[in-house]
């Protein structure tokens, strides 16, 4: 990757890249009626995209982050008067952030990414290209699956982008 901008990634073999995070639905909860109604939906979704989309499906492990809900309990407990209660919840604060510095939890993402080559001159017409398979993408994503299941999915913008890639390199190797 060379560049990130217009929330998408630059390569060095000249493709530019869009990521779209993509919601699950937890599969282990279902019967095997609803299962099979979801890989028939994922099969359709599969058979319907262009044969031309360079399209690929990635599962990331991430760490998760906890800093919103720290701040969150945190600012709930502040107030507290009773020792024992500010106590406790020093305590779970404590916990949340030695879950949080181990990182032995971890969230995995889904992610669809399309790519398509450019040259300098049609740099522009590819990019608008790109953003209009992306957004029509995640409307067949978030259409796939019907009744009481649903998919969320989104395109990543600069700065979620840049915190992905930040997150599958692997510094210590």
């Amino acid at each position: 990757i060379t560049n990130i901008y217009y929330d998408c990634y630059e390569t060095l073999d000249k493709r530019l890249v869009k990521v779209i995070n993509v919601s699950s639905v937890n599969l282990s909860l279902l019967n095997s009626k609803e299962k099979k109604m979801i890989f028939q939906s994922y099969e359709t979704f599969l058979n319907d995209l262009p044969k031309n989309l360079p399209l690929q499906i990635s599962q990331i492990a991430q760490p998760v982050n906890l800093k919103n809900y720290f701040m969150y309990i945190q600012d709930q407990t502040s107030k507290e008067e009773n020792r024992v209660k500010k106590l406790l919840s020093k305590g779970y604060l404590d916990f949340v952030d030695d879950i949080q510095k181990s990182k032995n939890m971890v969230s995995r993402n889904r992610y669809v990414i399309i790519s398509k080559a450019f040259h300098s001159q049609n740099r522009e017409r590819i990019l608008d290209d790109l953003e209009r398979e992306a957004k029509l993408l995640v409307s067949q994503i978030e259409n796939m699956i019907g009744g009481r299941f649903q998919l969320k999915a989104n395109i990543l913008n600069n700065e979620e982008l840049f915190h992905l890639i930040y997150t599958c390199i692997d510094y210590e190797n």
